[in-house]
């Protein structure tokens, strides 16, 4: 998992693959997900969103020598 830095503090942080403040793509699994997040100050109500991708795991076929 990653640490997601947010400011100003104290909102929240969703999406797919967040525990936390953090992003675990071994979690969310391999794609692309959006990430939100709200904040509420002096009675107004902030969004902000991203979107984050995920490769798959990169598969190694066995080696051959002649």
């Amino acid at each position: 998992c990653v640490p997601v830095v947010v400011s100003p503090a104290g909102g929240t942080l969703t999406g797919t693959g967040i525990v936390g403040n953090t992003f675990c793509p071994g979690t969310s699994g391999a794609g692309t997900f959006p990430l939100t997040y709200t904040v509420t100050q002096g009675g107004c109500t902030f969004t902000a969103t991203t979107s984050v991708t995920v490769n798959p795991t990169p598969t190694l076929s066995p080696i051959s020598h002649n």
